[in-house]
């Protein structure tokens, strides 16, 4: 092995590796949970992130710059973020338009100086993988959260909430299992019942229910052996009467899965209220009014900075006003209340939002 000659040897496995390792080994195991990627509360959370972000428009910036951050880039930034908090763009310029590539893979080399990092990226095509090593200036790299022991690794909610995120994928899982369970109707019957009815063809009666979706089983009901010595016995106990068979998810498992997609979601910036069924009109309305100002612009701020700084477009901004039109009546009353309350109108305008204190 070649060591660099500024780099600190060490015998021991870094943290890292060792928790590589150990993850490894519990998933051999069968003790690791699954997680919460592929869950519907998931992609309600990056749907709603990735629309709000492809909605965005990109102001003040040269007109390369806005061309390449299309409304499929920046919604492709806002799901990205929210499902593994981080992305990073490639900036290529081919026949004079500026495009923004995003990386399948990225590996960061460098000191805390993030100007001074080194990625080492791939692009992904449809049959040529370009693995090409760029400065820190060459990418658009958004983080969703860092640590400061790991101020070049974005993280995202899920990986905050990774405890709860395998509650939701166990409790998913399980769901999703017992949904495959064999199902149909088992009809008992007797021998003098059974004529008429196809035989078994010599199969036991769990290899007949196992893995049947639907239809209608006939099977020798227990009583029918007694019907030798006690005639009629069995009949009268069961005559045609159907037996379903089928999925049956327990109840608290169900609840489990519920209280757990809600929890996923309000740490992904969602407010509960925004998907919850019961919620009237004006919960929901507050609920988005909540989301675009409480989660997405902070974050949409973030990613200017990184766009600003790497797009040589210092004064670039993302503006999300076409999302407030769901809001408008409450604006529109709030101004109402403002004049009536003996505000000048056009102070009143600008407070309520519905046009800019500046005009």
């Amino acid at each position: 092995m070649t060591w660099w000659p500024f780099e600190r040897r060490s015998d021991e496995p870094s943290s890292d590796y060792a928790k590589t390792v150990s993850q490894a080994v519990l998933a051999a195991a069968g003790q690791l949970s699954a997680n919460a990627s592929a869950t519907a509360a998931l992609e309600t959370a990056a749907g709603l992130w990735g629309r709000a972000f492809a909605s965005a428009s990109v102001e003040n910036a040269p007109t390369g710059v806005r061309d390449a951050l299309t409304p499929d880039c920046l919604g492709l930034i806002g799901r990205t973020l929210v499902r593994t908090g981080e992305i990073v763009l490639r900036i290529t310029v081919e026949r004079g338009t500026v495009y923004l590539l995003p990386t399948s893979y990225h590996h960061v080399l460098g000191g805390p100086d993030p100007m001074t990092w080194t990625y080492n990226t791939s692009t992904q095509g449809p049959t040529t993988t370009l693995v090409v090593d760029v400065e820190a200036a060459g990418v658009v790299h958004c983080r969703y959260a860092t640590t400061p022991d790991r101020p070049y690794e974005g993280i995202g909610p899920l990986q905050w909430a990774r405890l709860t995120g395998d509650v939701l994928g166990t409790a998913e899982t399980y769901l999703r299992d017992e949904s495959k369970s064999s199902f149909g109707t088992v009809l008992p019957v007797d021998e003098s019942q059974f004529y008429g009815i196809k035989e078994a063809d010599g199969k036991s009666p769990a290899e007949m229910l196992r893995g049947a979706r639907g239809g209608v089983f006939a099977l020798q009901h227990m009583g029918a052996s007694a019907n030798r010595t006690r005639p009629n016995a069995g009949a009268s106990a069961s005559g045609y009467h159907q037996l379903k068979f089928g999925p049956s998810p327990d109840v608290s498992m169900v609840t489990l899965r519920s209280d757990a997609a809600l929890a996923i979601l309000a740490a992904c910036g969602v407010p509960v209220a925004f998907v919850t069924a019961t919620a009237d009109g004006t919960s929901r309305r507050e609920s988005w009014r909540q989301f675009l100002h409480g989660s997405v612009v902070p974050i949409a701020r973030q990613v200017e900075t990184e766009l600003r700084t790497k797009l040589d477009a210092p004064d670039l901004s993302l503006n999300f006003d076409s999302l407030f039109a769901s809001d408008l009546s409450g604006r529109a009353r709030a101004f109402q209340s403002m004049v009536g309350g003996g505000m000048a109108p056009d102070k009143a305008a600008a407070l309520a939002g519905l046009m800019d204190q500046d005009d």
